[in-house]
Parts: C-alpha cells; sequence; structure tokens
C-alpha cells in the first residue's frame, strides 16, 4: 500500500457550513480565474477553479421545522446563501396543494402513468405479502419453499443491453459461469432489454406480475450489466421492489474481468477480513451532520454492539468518530491496515454542476473531517485515492449524496422554482447523461464484493423522520439489514428490509394522492415531505452481485432477532391521511394502504425463522 500522504488528493469544493442567517460557504480562497483546464493544472484545481467560474447566487430561503435536508456537499458560490437550499422553495409552498401535486407530476423524470403504476405496484406488493405472511415467514419474503441462499431455488439472471449478451459472457467470463453451476439451467437466466425500455414494458415482457416472485419467470437475484444510459435506474428501483438487484458498470471493460476474478477468489476464501463492521461518521458541525450524528450513527452504535454480543460474539463493531474521522482515518479502512469486512461511511458527498468537465470523475466523492488548516477540498475522499488499496473481501455502504450515482434529471423536481403552472419549467438537469459514480466502481474494480449507495440526493428523511417539530428515529431498516447481512445473508436478500421501506413509503404516498384525485384539499408541505421521501427510499442500490455474502461465503445461517416489528414503522403523524381512507366499500389504494398500516402498526416480533420473540 502506498504511504498515506502519497494517496491524498484536494478536492474541488469545501462544505458547507450550518447558520442561522445566510453565511458565505467559505469559499473566499477560491481562485477568481477559472484557469485551463488543459494548461496542467491538478485535475481537482482544474475543477475546482471551473466550479467557482460558473457559481451564481442561491435565492435566500426560509429554514423550516419539519423540512428535510439533503446530506451534500455544495458548490461553489460567490455569494452568501441560505443552507435551507433542501426545502421547498417558497414561492412553490405559497402555491395550492393540487398545483403542488401537478407539478410534482409533471416534474418529474417519469411520466404520470409510469408514476401511478409504480405506487400501484408498490402497493400490491405490500398488500401480497400482507395475505400471504403466514406462508413465508419463514424466508422473509419469498415462498416458503424457497431458500434465499440456494440460488438452485431461486435462480440468478444478467439483465443486460440488447445485443450484448457476447460481449457481457466475455467480460463476467468465470463469475456466469459459476452462477449458472449454482442455479442450474432452469432457473439461470440472460435477459436482454431493448432500447428504451420502460419499467412497464420490462412486466409484461416476462409476464410478472406485482408481489409475485416465480423464479422460473424472473429469477430472484439479478444483476444488471450495463451503462444507465442503456438500462435506466427506474427499472433497477422497480425490480429492487420485491427482487434482490445489482449492477455493474465500468467505464474501462477491465473492471468487469476483475470484479469477477475477485468475487469467485472471496467465494473459494482465498481472502478474508476479520469479523469488524467499522462506522464511519463524520460530524462538521452543521445541521446535517448533527443529524447523521444523532439519528444514524448513536442509534447503530447503541443496538449493534449489544446484538452481536448476543448472537454473534465473534463480530466487533466499532464506531470511528470525531478525530477519528479524517481522510487519513477513511483511507486506513478502505484499502489500509484497519479494512474490516463492512464498513458504512455516514458524511456529506460532493455535489458539481452539469457541464463540469471533472463532475463523472469526482461527484459523489467522500466528505471527511475538515481540520481548519486544510487547503480546499484536501478532506474529500474520491477514487484516485484507492491507488495502492488492497479493498478485496469489503462490502460497503456508502451513506451520502451521489454516492451510487447521478441521474441526468432531478429526482427532486418540486425544489425547481419558476413561473405560473402553465410555465413550470421540467425538473434541473444534474448531468449530461446518468452515470455510475467513480469512487464505487474503483472500489469493485479493486476487489471490494458491493457498494450499496444512493443515486441523486440523499436526504435525512433516510433516518430521521421530521414532519413534526422535532426528528424521530427512522433507521430500523438499515438496522435490519446490517444485521442479516451480518448473520450470513446474501447481500441483496438481506437488504429486503430497506426496500420494503420504498414500498412502505409508495403506501403513504399513493393514500394523498387519491384524496387529491377525488377532489380534496391535501397539506401542500406534507404532501411535498413524503414525495422526497418516497423517492429517497428508491434510490438507494447495489453495486455489484447481489448474490454475494460478507467475508465471500456464510459462516452460518442461524436465525437472528430483527428489531421488533416485521414490518416498516413510521412515525404516527406520517400514517393519518391512510388512517381516514378505511371503511370503504370497494378494494381500493386507499384500503391497500391501511391494510398495510394495520401490519405496519403491529408490535408483535418476529425472529427471522419465523419464531416470536
Amino acid at each position: 500500500m502506498t504511504d498515506v500522504n502519497e494517496r491524498r488528493r484536494h478536492g474541488p469544493i469545501e462544505e458547507e457550513e450550518a447558520a442561522d442567517e445566510p453565511v458565505n460557504l467559505g469559499h473566499g480562497d477560491l481562485p477568481d480565474d477559472p484557469g485551463d483546464p488543459a494548461a496542467g493544472d491538478d485535475p481537482l484545481i482544474a475543477a475546482l477553479r471551473w466550479e467557482a467560474a460558473i457559481a451564481r447566487p442561491r435565492p435566500g430561503r426560509r429554514r423550516s421545522a419539519g423540512r428535510p435536508l439533503p446530506i451534500e456537499e455544495e458548490e461553489a458560490a460567490d455569494e452568501p446563501v441560505n443552507l435551507g437550499h433542501g426545502d421547498l422553495p417558497d414561492d412553490l409552498l405559497g402555491r395550492g396543494p393540487r398545483q403542488l401535486a401537478r407539478r410534482l407530476a409533471r416534474g418529474g423524470a417519469a411520466q404520470r402513468a409510469e408514476r401511478l403504476d409504480e405506487l400501484a405496484r408498490c402497493l400490491e406488493y405490500e398488500r401480497n405479502v400482507a395475505e400471504e405472511e403466514e406462508h413465508h415467514r419463514r424466508r422473509r419474503e419469498l415462498p416458503s419453499d424457497l431458500d434465499p441462499h440456494d440460488l438452485e431455488q431461486t435462480g440468478w439472471g444478467v439483465v443486460y443491453p440488447e445485443g450484448q449478451r457476447g460481449r457481457i459472457e466475455r467480460l463476467l467470463g468465470d463469475l456466469i459461469f459459476e452462477r449458472e453451476r449454482q442455479a442450474g439451467r432452469a432457473l439461470f437466466k440472460m435477459i436482454p432489454v431493448p432500447p428504451g425500455i420502460t419499467p412497464r414494458d420490462f412486466w409484461r415482457r416476462h409476464d410478472v406480475s406485482p408481489g409475485v416472485i416465480d423464479p422460473a419467470k424472473l429469477p430472484y437475484y439479478l444483476v444488471i450489466a450495463g451503462d444507465p444510459r442503456q438500462i435506466p435506474f427506474e427499472l433497477q428501483y422497480q425490480l429492487a421492489i420485491n427482487r434482490a438487484v445489482g449492477r455493474l458498470h465500468f467505464d474501462d471493460p477491465a473492471g468487469y474481468r476483475r470484479y469477477a476474478e475477485h468475487v469467485l477468489a472471496a467465494e473459494s476464501r482465498t481472502v478474508q477480513r476479520p469479523r469488524r463492521a467499522v462506522l464511519f461518521s463524520v460530524d462538521n458541525g452543521d445541521d446535517v451532520s448533527r443529524l447523521l450524528a444523532d439519528y444514524l450513527a448513536a442509534p447503530l452504535a447503541e443496538r449493534l454492539p449489544s446484538f452481536l454480543d448476543r448472537h454473534l460474539a465473534d463480530w466487533r463493531f466499532e464506531l470511528w468518530r470525531g478525530e477519528e474521522s479524517d481522510k487519513d482515518d477513511l483511507i486506513r479502512l478502505l484499502g489500509g491496515d484497519a479494512t474490516p469486512a463492512l464498513v458504512l461511511a455516514s458524511c456529506h458527498g460532493l455535489r458539481l454542476t452539469v457541464g463540469n468537465p471533472y463532475q463523472r470523475a469526482y461527484q459523489g466523492a467522500l466528505a471527511c473531517r475538515r481540520a481548519d488548516d486544510q487547503p480546499p477540498g484536501a478532506h474529500l475522499f474520491h477514487a484516485g485515492d484507492l491507488d495502492g488499496a488492497d479493498v478485496r473481501g469489503l462490502i460497503a455502504f456508502l451513506f451520502n449524496c451521489f454516492g451510487a450515482g447521478t441521474p441526468r434529471f432531478d429526482n427532486f423536481p418540486h425544489e425547481s422554482d419558476g413561473g405560473t403552472l402553465a410555465e413550470a419549467r421540467p425538473p434541473a438537469e444534474l448531468a449530461a447523461a446518468p452515470f455510475v459514480a467513480r469512487l464505487p466502481q474503483a472500489l469493485l474494480a479493486g476487489g471490494a464484493l458491493a457498494v450499496v449507495g444512493h443515486v441523486d440526493r440523499g436526504w435525512t428523511l433516510s433516518f430521521s423522520w421530521t414532519l413534526g417539530e422535532r426528528p424521530s428515529e427512522a433507521v430500523r431498516s438499515l438496522e435490519d439489514s446490517l444485521k442479516l447481512l451480518l448473520a450470513g445473508h446474501r447481500l441483496g436478500h438481506a437488504l429486503r428490509p430497506l426496500h420494503r421501506r420504498y414500498a412502505a413509503l409508495a403506501a403513504h404516498l399513493a393514500a394523498p394522492l387519491e384524496r387529491l384525485e377525488r377532489g380534496e384539499d391535501v397539506d401542500g408541505v406534507e404532501l411535498g415531505v413524503r414525495w422526497t421521501a418516497h423517492n429517497d427510499a428508491r434510490n438507494f442500490i447495489v453495486l455489484g452481485d447481489p448474490a454475494v455474502y460478507l467475508r465471500g461465503r456464510p459462516d452460518r445461517t442461524a436465525a437472528v432477532p430483527l428489531s421488533g416489528d416485521r414490518r416498516v414503522r413510521l412515525a404516527d403523524d406520517v400514517l393519518h391521511f391512510a388512517v381516514e381512507a378505511a371503511g370503504r366499500r370497494r378494494l381500493s389504494v386507499a384500503d391497500w394502504v391501511n391494510r398495510t398500516l394495520r401490519a405496519q402498526m403491529s408490535t408483535a416480533g418476529l425472529r427471522d425463522g419465523g419464531r416470536r420473540e
């Protein structure tokens, strides 16, 4: 491994600071001249110069209690801005709720029909799960006779761009051969996707019903092998509603071969990481950092160690926080002398402006603890910092903005401003084309088994619910996923609680939308928050093969207790719209929501094997 100092690079952007009044973002030391990127500048300095040259002041906005905040590292700005730029704009809040809903629907990346189809699919899935729960408790959402550890029962497949089968088979080579051997000919599938296919067309093409898992039609474990320009992120989101899905895409085709080799080496136990799980939590004193510390790091640090002591005593949980959260420490954790089996990095993520020639290289870089005497960007960890790193056998959770990738258009269009309803503009363009972030690509090509991360901005709603005056904890889904992963489940299956939260939030979003369809009034702010929470939960994805295990293959498959409720549980103040819909005479979206909520509010805990605690 190279020396820590040799691997350090200066990143392009400083992190924003918390304040109640408009403040400068600390970019007074940015060069006035953008310079010429071709003139031999360090590329990160060139990216910094580019941002400083094009930066425009943002309009000031009020921070309001109960509004979500984005977990992002802001681009450079020359003028003071208010830190509430993650809130809904004031001019939009002044509109009626029906206008807000229409603008949400019109401004989204998908057409309204696609969005309603997505919600209906989530709700149908929730309904089927509730009705069939007694039949498949033991395997957590798989039919009771299917073992999620056995690919011969669940199946495994590759979703690839039409016409590229030969190329994908050459690039993934022995990994495809091994998975075909494990799944058997009947349940191994190579699945071509034609250009421009929509999620709805995909379901119809494969005769797949929402909420039904039939591996003979579509395997449970799926790897999307392709650029999000060819196979969109939206298809991955919907496939993950009730399947274990991952994506592989490398700018350098050699990355596919290296990844396949590393996965097979891990499964043969050539590489063994110590049984350590590390939460790397950065607190730079701003509002988002404090929320990350209080509602993500603190609950996990309190509950996971006691869980491991009771059920997985050979595992150790560590919290790296405060002075242990600078870039040197992260270099040790991601390929250095302290690399564990599992890392969860909780911090800001770097956001660069569309058009920046270095956006692909540095978007989503991890913002570590920043020292006062550091030059701009020196606290940012990016793909270039993995030179010489040994990350073989690692699984990483990147809990930051743009950690997994960037869509072309903003997935949170209700933040955009301007004009009358008739003049409403489309969502802002975030990138010239959607792309997978460079840091997880480098991790996977360097030997990591998988990376779990976020597409687009991440929001505080991922771990704290903020509709009321005070935030409440909402980290149980992530906690349950980590417990299942540590207990020996395949990664994609272990993430079912996390993806179930997306389906549950779809239910909460569908209820007020149905009320709008009936002509009733709905609180516009609450609708906007629900929309943000839904898209935020949806945008967590797996990069890598979802069939991988922590430490290559399981040491055990024993049932372990989860956090309590067998379903996702949200704060009570989120539930009232759907509860009001109870008692209708026919089966409607609202009825599905109500049935889901009844199950969610159950307080009976279940062990993973189906035994009550």
